[in-house]
């Protein structure tokens, strides 16, 4: 944390296991002088997750890499908040190819320009530290979505921006899990109780073309190549001019593997029983 903005972070940040804000330097990262919990440093980052944390929400290693660039959006509200001296939490980061001086970028794996490592279920900083923060395809990735947008509404200050972006139409994808899209309802229902919204769109890059090639095209992939092909030759008329029942028994539905229709399923189906503890 070279910057003197994330000097400045190290004085709002808060245990995440008894909430105490009287956490102080030590000669591996931070310790909090409470409950004694030391948060070592990993690389250029403060590592506040624990074994118990990685276990709770079903953390685990991947070779999946995020690495999306901040858009012209994300970049003007950082430059915005530079000329005041305002700061943003970008929460799940990715990989991320620049460090911003004044973007906290938090994340779960240890990339080169992350500062903070903590899980957005329970975000290690003190109440409204932050000017801004960045929310940008990661709820989808947490086991608990309402918790972790508490936790951004808890973070942010009064008057400050949240910029969200998450999937609704998208398949299935993990970083390295995937849990939850959300129509636009949905993504109401997270923030409504706190914060008021100023904008709700599609952007660009969620337009429905995206959502339509991306199944057309996992659809394809996963088929055999005698009926890929015959597929393949079909124009949109002749797909929509037929019910989905109709192709109930057609190779083209017949022939997609149970494993390729976990990612793109219309819906899906379970039968639990009480007493009995499932953990996907």
């Amino acid at each position: 944390m070279p910057s003197n903005y994330r000097k400045c972070i190290v004085s709002h940040l808060r245990c995440p296991q008894c909430f105490s804000t009287q956490l102080a330097q030590s000669e591996k990262g931070m310790r909090c002088r409470n409950c004694h919990a030391d948060y070592p440093r990993v690389g250029n980052a403060l590592n506040f997750i624990d074994e118990n944390s990685r276990k709770q929400f079903n953390l685990e290693e991947t070779t999946n890499i995020s690495d999306h660039p901040y858009d012209t959006r994300a970049q003007k509200i950082i430059g915005d908040l530079a000329e005041w001296g305002g700061v943003a939490l970008d929460c799940g980061a990715g990989k991320k190819t620049v460090s911003i001086e004044n973007v906290i970028q938090l994340e779960i794996v240890p990339y080169p320009h992350i500062d903070i490592l903590a899980v957005n279920q329970a975000l290690p900083f003190q109440d409204n530290t932050f000017d801004a923060v960045f929310s940008l395809d990661v709820l989808e990735h947490v086991s608990d979505p309402f918790l972790c947008a508490r936790e951004i509404v808890r973070v942010l200050k009064p008057g400050g921006v949240l910029y969200l972006d998450m999937p609704f139409l998208c398949p299935e994808h993990g970083y390295p899990r995937h849990y939850f899209n959300a129509t636009r309802m949905g993504v109401k229902r997270l923030f409504e109780d706190w914060m008021t919204f100023e904008e709700h769109y599609v952007p660009l890059s969620g337009h429905p073309i995206f959502a339509l090639t991306w199944f057309l095209t996992h659809y394809l992939n996963h088929l055999d190549p005698g009926v890929k092909e015959r597929f393949a030759q079909m124009t949109v008329k002749q797909i929509v001019a037929r019910s989905p029942l109709d192709f109930l028994k057609d190779p083209i539905v017949t022939g997609l593997p149970q494993d390729s229709q976990w990612a793109i399923a219309a819906t899906t189906q379970a039968i639990l029983r009480k007493g009995i503890l499932t953990r996907s």
